[in-house]
């Protein structure tokens, strides 16, 4: 199941199926979780790009193509689109818990969809409490979630964050060189990722308003998209995703 984001929404509802985890680190590609409601169970919508995701069409044996044109890491819709589809989620009182680039399916036409709903929850009182043992991508999750299972949408918007940093970096792993109990100890003693080379600054003063310890001071989604339709309005002619990396 998927969630179509700008500029239109083929799918609005999210019907998350039973608990399960994902070990901690692994990055598996989407599988039967993917493809709308109203498809045949485990098959993207036409034209999707299937298999790891967003980033991975840009960086398989395509590199050259996908960068050059209208290729989906030089084309700014991407990042409003996914902001767009969370706010979408958070309104709902959905939270997704596996928000990064391997769970986001890219049509032809580059219109985004928001996958993998394997993890997702209806909330209640604003917060969900993972069940003891329940393993999450590490190096997406926020701190308070990681380390107490305790998941909001706010958690989302720190897994955001962090696909951000994909987004602009084409592909790098978060956190390169460290191992997840090292991400966990250095996150939680104020460690932030640097900008990356390349990202301008108030981009990367984004990340890290994603990335506040508080939750109640992380921006709610609704925000993150007008800041991101903004940002990519004005600067579209000059920036261009890791020009410099």
């Amino acid at each position: 199941m998927c969630v179509s984001v700008s500029p239109f929404r083929a799918c609005r509802r999210a019907v998350p199926p039973a608990d399960h985890g994902v070990p901690h680190g692994e990055a598996p590609d989407s599988g039967p979780g993917q493809g709308c409601l109203g498809d045949p169970p485990g098959v993207p919508p036409p034209g999707a790009q299937t298999g790891p995701g967003l980033l991975r069409r840009g960086l398989d044996g395509n590199v050259e193509r996908h960068h050059q044109g209208n290729g989906v890491l030089n084309n700014f819709s991407c990042f409003p689109q996914i902001a767009d589809g969370m706010a979408f989620i958070e309104r709902m009182n959905y939270i997704h818990r596996d928000l990064r680039a391997a769970n986001i399916l890219v049509a032809d036409n580059l219109v985004c969809k928001i996958a993998d709903f394997g993890l997702a929850r209806l909330i209640e009182d604003n917060e969900y409490t993972a069940r003891q043992g329940a393993k999450f991508p590490i190096k997406w999750t926020a701190p308070e979630a990681a380390l107490y299972g305790r998941f909001t949408i706010k958690s989302d918007g720190w897994s955001f964050g962090i696909l951000l940093t994909e987004l602009v970096t084409k592909g790098r792993v978060p956190y390169p060189g460290m191992v997840n109990r090292e991400v966990l100890e250095q996150v939680e003693r104020g460690y932030r990722m640097p900008c990356p080379q390349g990202c301008p600054d108030s981009l990367h003063e984004m990340m890290k308003l994603c990335w506040k310890k508080d939750p109640d001071e992380r921006p709610t989604f609704e925000y993150i998209q007008s800041f991101l339709e903004d940002y990519f309005t004005a600067t579209e002619p000059q920036y261009q995703p890791g020009d410099n990396l």
